[in-house]
């Protein structure tokens, strides 16, 4: 009985010590599998994503530099910043979008300024346009305006600029200036009737003034205006329309107010003031420097100062 019940003892040890090494085997072999099936599907993934056709980088969405400059009212530098990137990457649509906006801005700048008679700024901006446009080709349909438009608004700012600076120049007395600016603005735009009119107007004003100093005595500011006068109706009579006054009568007066300084020139001269004689004998030769009897005086009145400081 003893001997059995030892026999059944070892059997059932041999049967748990089996079941045990089974178990352990199985537990074993579950994590390989595991990880094979995760090194599979990593191999597929991997698969997948490399048989689909890459992305290409994203298009600009603009130009910060660029886009900045233009809100400051850089615009030259907004436009060459454009200019400058779409050269190189001509293909870019959201820049070239943003390029033709650019220079919508600028035209309606131009014509504000234009509108203010701010010529000058205007012109500055017309000749933007026409620097930056001038390749767009088809793109220029996109644009609110017509390039070829641009020359004669930019001939018009030119036009109004030069009779502008001509204006102000007449104003603070410089009437040579002035009549030199119009002459170069018909001579550029010989048609534009805008100079004619100014030219005419400018050289009666003149004629106004020197008769005033005429009839005040002032004859040697007279003989000054007289004399531009003369000279201009002499070189720019091809622009000028029919003048009132006649050449024989410029040259009447400006004789008058020659002999006028002269007999003046005398009284102080044989009073013994011989600087005050030279003084108004050299205001002659403002209007007459042909004067040839009066570079004598002159000349004799020095030559008298320069012994008596002996």
């Amino acid at each position: 009985m003893k001997t059995t019940t030892s026999s059944m003892r070892a059997l059932l040890s041999i049967t748990c010590l089996s079941l045990l090494m089974v178990s352990s085997c199985s537990l074993l072999k579950r994590p390989a599998t595991n990880k094979n099936k995760i090194e599979k599907a990593e191999s597929q993934e991997k698969s997948v994503v490399a048989s689909q056709p890459q992305k290409s980088e994203a298009p600009l969405s603009g130009l910060p530099e660029a886009e900045e400059a233009l809100a400051s009212g850089a615009y030259s530098a907004a436009l060459e910043i454009y200019y400058a990137f779409l050269k190189k990457n001509p293909d870019q649509g959201k820049i070239k979008s943003d390029f033709l906006a650019a220079l919508d801005i600028v035209k309606r700048e131009a014509d504000a300024l234009k509108k203010k008679e701010k010529y000058s700024s205007a012109l500055f901006y017309y000749e933007l346009l026409v620097k930056y446009g001038q390749n767009l080709g088809q793109e220029e349909e996109r644009l609110s305006f017509r390039l070829a438009d641009l020359p004669k608004e930019i001939r018009g700012c030119r036009v109004k600029l030069q009779r502008s600076e001509a204006e102000k120049a007449f104003q603070a007395g410089q009437n040579e200036q002035a009549i030199n600016l119009i002459i170069s603005g018909l001579r550029e735009y010989p048609e534009e009737e805008i100079f004619k009119i100014y030219l005419d107007q400018i050289l009666k004003e003149i004629a106004s003034s020197a008769q005033r100093a005429l009839d005040s005595k002032d004859w040697a500011n007279a003989g000054k205006l007289y004399s531009l006068l003369k000279s201009s109706l002499t070189k720019h009579k091809t622009y000028l329309s029919p003048f009132p006054l006649t050449l024989e009568e410029i040259d009447k007066s400006i004789k008058n107010c020659g002999q006028q300084l002269t007999t003046l020139g005398l009284i102080e001269y044989r009073k013994g003031n011989l600087k005050e004689a030279i003084a108004i004998w050299e205001k002659i030769l403002v209007f007459q420097p042909e004067n040839e009897e009066i570079k004598k005086a002159i000349q004799t009145a020095k030559a008298q100062l320069e012994k008596i400081k002996k």
